[in-house]
C-alpha cells in the first residue's frame, strides 16, 4: 500500500517547487522590464548629453549662417548688377543728341543688356511715345561741360589703374586681328565686368600688325585708331590721355601711355573728326572688351587693345 506520509511530502514538494518557479519567472520578467527601461533611459540621455546638444546647436547655427550667407550673396550680386546696368544706361545716353541716345537705348533692349523687367518696360514705353528730337541725353564730354573729361566706362581697366592690372603677364602674344575678333566675348551683364578683368584675354599683352584706316580723338580723350586686316576685319585700338587727371600715376603703364600718346600726336595729330589713312602699323597693347556700341571700326566681339603701350609705323 502506498505510504500516505510519502504522498503528502511529495505533494508539498511539488507545490513548493511550483511556487518557487512562479517567483523566479516573475523575477525574470521584472529584470527584463528593468533592462528595457534602462536601455530607453540611455537612448534619451544620449540626446541630452551636453556634447550632443552642443553639436546639434552648432549644426543648426551653421545651417542658419549658410542661409544668411546665401541670401546676402544674392542681394550683393543683385545690387552690383543694378549699379552696372544703371551705369551702362547713363553711358549710352551720353551723346548730346536725344535721337542717338534713343537709338542706343533701343540697342540695349534688343541685345538683352537690360535685365530689370520694370526698367526695361519703362524704357519701351518711353521709346514708343517719344517724339523725334525729344528725350533724355546727357552732354558729351566735349559738350556743355566744356573741355575734355575722363571717360566713365571701365576707366580703371582701360588705364591700367584697376586692382587686376597686376595680373597682366609680361609675355607678349603675337597674334592677328582675325584671331582676336574670333575670341568669345564675356557677359557684359555680369556685375564684375565693370571693374574686373575678363580672363585670359584682359590679362594678356597682344601684338598685331594691320592697316591703320582711320583715327580720331574721342570725347573721352582717347586716341581712337581703327585697324583693318586683309580680309576686311576691323578692330579698335586706343590709348587714353596721359594727363594725371585722366591716368592715375599708379597706373602700371603710365610711362608707356605717355610715350604712345606723343608718338601718335607727332605723326598723326588726331582731331575730333575721323581722318582716313592707309598706314601700316604694328601695335602692342592689353586685351580689352568694350560694351558693344555699334561705332565705326568696332570688332564683332567688341574687343580692343586698350591701352596701347607701343606703336610702330612701318
Amino acid at each position: 500500500m502506498p505510504n500516505t506520509d510519502d504522498e503528502i511530502a511529495t505533494s508539498v514538494d511539488r507545490e513548493k517547487w511550483d511556487v518557487e518557479r512562479g517567483f523566479r519567472e516573475r523575477e525574470v520578467a521584472v529584470k527584463e522590464k528593468e533592462l528595457e527601461l534602462h536601455r530607453q533611459e540611455q537612448a534619451v540621455s544620449g540626446w541630452r548629453s551636453p556634447l550632443v546638444v552642443a553639436i546639434l546647436a552648432a549644426t543648426a547655427a551653421a545651417g542658419g549662417n549658410g542661409v544668411v550667407a546665401v541670401v546676402n550673396g544674392r542681394s550683393e550680386r543683385d545690387l552690383e548688377s543694378q549699379k552696372s546696368e544703371s551705369t551702362r544706361i547713363l553711358e549710352m545716353i551720353k551723346t548730346g543728341d536725344p535721337d542717338k541716345a534713343a537709338a542706343n537705348l533701343e540697342f540695349l533692349l534688343n541685345s538683352g543688356l537690360i535685365d530689370d523687367p520694370g526698367r526695361a518696360q519703362k524704357i519701351k514705353q518711353f521709346l514708343s511715345s517719344r517724339a523725334p528730337g525729344n528725350g533724355p541725353a546727357l552732354p558729351t564730354a566735349t559738350g556743355s561741360f566744356g573741355g575734355i573729361q575722363p571717360g566713365v566706362e571701365r576707366w580703371p581697366v582701360k588705364t591700367g589703374s584697376d586692382e587686376d592690372a597686376a595680373l597682366v603677364g609680361q609675355n607678349i602674344v603675337q597674334t592677328t586681328i582675325k584671331d582676336l575678333v574670333e575670341l568669345p566675348a564675356p557677359d557684359t551683364r555680369d556685375p564684375r565686368f565693370m571693374d574686373h578683368r575678363s580672363r585670359p584675354v584682359e590679362i594678356t599683352i597682344y601684338r598685331v600688325e594691320g592697316t591703320l584706316t582711320a583715327y580720331k580723338e574721342e570725347a573721352s580723350g582717347d586716341y581712337h585708331l581703327i585697324l583693318t586686316d586683309e580680309s576686311g576685319e576691323t578692330m579698335i585700338v586706343a590709348v587714353p590721355d596721359s594727363d594725371p587727371s585722366f591716368v592715375s600715376p599708379s597706373s602700371r603703364w603710365v610711362k608707356e601711355i605717355a610715350a604712345v600718346r606723343k608718338a601718335i600726336k607727332d605723326r598723326l595729330n588726331p582731331t575730333p573728326q575721323f581722318a582716313d589713312t592707309k598706314l601700316r602699323v604694328r601695335v602692342t597693347g592689353i586685351g580689352y572688351f568694350s560694351f558693344p556700341h555699334r561705332v565705326r571700326g568696332e570688332a564683332k566681339n567688341a574687343i580692343q587693345l586698350h591701352p596701347i603701350i607701343s606703336i610702330e609705323f612701318l
